[in-house]
């Protein structure tokens, strides 16, 4: 799950482009779609601003990886170990985005006369 979840930060750095892909077998026959990265010179970290975005697609990507090793319980796992990944993925991707906190900050409103001592 470690692995799976820097993998999926590695592919969302600004830092690596794919150089190209390498497919064998057919992905239907359980073939393999193997990416080969290059550093495209930006930063190694997304830009904090993505914060949300990335660790959300972290979160998924560790997420399916325990679905698919059978370490995830509950909502997570109902049925879905022997989906293809694409299912599995699209289950914890709706599941995962259901349980997104959003924080809401009210705008602060400065009074003069504030808080007086009683």
């Amino acid at each position: 799950m470690l692995l799976a979840g820097a993998k999926r930060l590695t592919e969302l750095s600004p830092a690596i482009t794919h150089a190209n892909e390498h497919i064998s077998g057919r992905e239907d026959d359980g073939g393999t779609v193997s990416q080969e990265y290059e550093y495209g010179g930006g930063s190694l970290l997304p830009d904090f601003g993505d914060a949300p975005r990335v660790n959300f697609e972290v979160a998924v990507a560790v997420a399916v990886q325990a679905v698919q090793e059978g370490s995830a319980r509950s909502i997570w796992a109902n049925g879905l170990t022997k989906g293809s990944e694409g299912e599995i993925e699209k289950v914890v991707r709706e599941k995962a985005g259901e349980m997104v906190w959003v924080p809401v900050y009210y705008e602060y409103e400065y009074d003069e006369q504030g808080l007086k001592d009683v």
